[in-house]
């Protein structure tokens, strides 16, 4: 690949004039700083899990199948139930669920039901009249009840996708009250009665239904889904739906089955996401207090910039003059070219680096140590782990808790178990507090940014690693650790890159330089830098006072990433 070195290196002589000695000298000098980036925005996590509790309240419909003559012991004539409905009835109560592993909840309701049903029955038959003629009767028999149960409903739920639960299980239900309404009606003929000379007969009004089953089971299914009620989904609101089945009659030695329909809401609240919602907040807090003094230096910075700016505009008016007369390239032998021509050649090369299984923390600190690179949530779709080819091997160990966030992102059965560690020794005897920060801290790392669902960590602590280094203060650091383990070998199987290797056949780039600043410099400033794709490279700076040097060497192969890969 042959360059010309002026298209190679752009020698960005940026002598930043921040005064003459005649009209500059009292003005203080300040470089710009590189611009600050931003910490990334705490995130939600996709899944709270913890102990909720709550109330609920639902609306019931029953249908009964029965096939019975009467209750026991109150009287009736000759019309047999088949068939009934029931009537409006309700249920409320409390309830208590608690995640067991996975997606599977226990759950445990007390209820207390109510149900009211309409038995109807008819009889077809002849009425006979006192003039000795009879006519085609209908007899109607109607049995209206109702039972007041108290009962404790214990149940599996199985959530799918969040906020989504599907139930079963079953209610033991124990009878409170009950009580029941009868009446016989003559339908037709509408001229006849009954031999009492009235039209209905066998009243009952609100007696006790007799034998009513002092506990009957029932089988219960149901759905529900959380609706979020504020903005840390503490305090929720659930539409609900239970289908139950009953295993046995209402009421003893009589054929009577019954199913029935729930439909209402349960409001919930979950304890665990509110306090975890207060640590979000006592964290977006601070963060937006570091943000703000972020932007008053960026704010100081933009300023600072201007003032430089427009002090090398006066500068230029003053007659401050620069060029470059020559470039000349030094090879590895010393010889010397002039105008030169960079020859870069590319060699296939491939490397395979461990990833390391451990993230080490400072002295008596459970906070995630600045070395290590983050990146926000919104941008974690783009990471590539292949675009770590180019960073230096002593640095790779600052990319592991993205390495490791990615691929168990990948790869979503995989788990990972998280173990704080300490030395032992010093403030961190026996400080297993301290361990389970350490290892929390890593765990918040992956749910915020990776959203890695917390059942796949498995945080654990304990003082010393498995594996402890020795107890000299040289080798104390490798024990304030995270260790990190996963069920799945994809987690840290090693990283293998296949970059072409690059050499460069001139060592030095020397540009000679010729300034004529009129009255002199205060300060002068040197920047060469390249462009590679979107990125711009400096290759050297130098700054000073006084006056600048006379020639300025770039050297091309001191540092490997800096080894030119376009023509600009």
């Amino acid at each position: 690949m042959k360059m010309l070195i002026t298209r190679v290196i752009t020698a960005l002589v940026a002598f930043v004039l921040i005064g003459t000695y005649s009209s500059f000298a009292q003005e203080p000098i300040q470089q710009a700083a590189p611009p600050v980036k931003h910490l990334p925005a705490l995130q939600m996590p996709e899944t709270q899990e913890g102990i909720r509790l709550g109330v609920f309240a639902d609306y019931t419909q029953d249908w009964h199948k029965v096939d019975f003559l009467q209750l026991a012991g109150i009287a009736n004539c000759c019309t047999n139930f088949t068939k009934g409905v029931g009537e409006a009835g309700g249920a409320f109560g409390v309830l208590v669920e608690y995640p067991l592993f996975g997606k599977l909840w226990a759950s445990l309701r007390g209820s207390y039901v109510v149900s009211r049903s309409t038995l109807t029955g008819e009889e077809r038959t002849r009425v006979g009249f006192r003039d000795g003629t009879s006519k085609p009767g209908v007899f109607e028999r109607t049995l209206n009840t109702s039972i007041v149960t108290a009962g404790v409903e214990p149940m599996i739920g199985f959530s799918p996708v969040s906020g989504l639960t599907l139930y079963a299980g079953a209610r033991a239900g124990f009878a409170l009250r009950s009580k029941f309404d009868q009446i016989e009606t003559l339908v037709s003929p509408v001229e006849g009665t009954f031999e009492n000379g009235q039209r209905t007969r066998n009243p009952q009004n609100g007696s006790a239904i007799p034998d009513v089953q002092k506990l009957a089971w029932s089988l219960l299914a149901g759905v529900s889904y959380e609706l979020p009620l504020n903005v840390s989904g503490s305090l929720s609101l659930a539409p609900e739906a239970f289908f139950m089945y009953g295993l046995g009659s209402p009421v003893q030695n009589l054929t009577w089955k019954t199913v029935s329909l729930r439909a209402g809401a349960s409001i919930r609240y979950t304890p665990v996401r509110a306090s975890q919602a207060g640590e979000r907040e006592a964290k977006m807090r601070q963060l937006a207090a570091m943000e703000e003094r972020v932007a008053v230096i960026e704010q100081s910075i933009t300023k600072e910039r201007e003032k430089i700016q427009n002090q090398i505009q006066e500068l230029k008016k003053t007659g401050v003059f620069v060029r470059i007369p020559q470039i000349t390239g030094v090879d590895k032998e010393g010889r010397i070219t002039t105008n030169p021509t960079v020859r870069v050649e590319e060699f296939p090369s491939s490397k395979t680096l461990s990833v390391l299984n451990r993230v080490f923390f400072e002295d008596g600190s459970g906070v995630l140590p600045s070395r290590y690179t983050r990146i926000r949530a919104a941008d974690r779709e783009n990471y590539r782990i292949e675009n770590l080819s180019k960073v230096p091997i002593e640095n790779m160990y600052q990319h592991t808790l993205n390495i490791i966030g990615k691929r168990l992102a990948q790869n979503p059965q995989a788990k990972l178990t998280i173990i704080g560690c300490n030395t032992d020794v010093g403030y961190e005897k026996g400080n297993r507090k301290l361990s389970r920060q350490r290892a929390q801290a890593v765990a918040d790392y992956l749910q915020d940014v990776w959203r890695i669902p917390a059942t796949r960590l498995d945080v654990q602590d304990r003082n010393l690693p498995e594996q402890a280094a020795s107890s000299d203060s040289a080798s104390l650091g490798e024990n304030r650790c995270v260790e990190l383990r996963s069920d799945n070998a994809e987690v840290f199987k090693p990283l293998v890159f296949t970059d072409p290797l690059r050499v460069v056949g001139l060592k030095v780039i020397r540009l000679a330089l010729d300034v004529s600043a009129g009255p002199g410099l205060k300060q002068w400033a040197l920047e060469a830098t390249q462009v590679d794709g979107n990125e711009v490279i400096t290759l050297k700076y130098d700054e000073g006072a006084m006056n600048p040097p006379e020639q300025f060497d770039i050297d091309l192969t001191k540092n490997p990433s800096f080894t030119p890969t376009s023509e600009n």
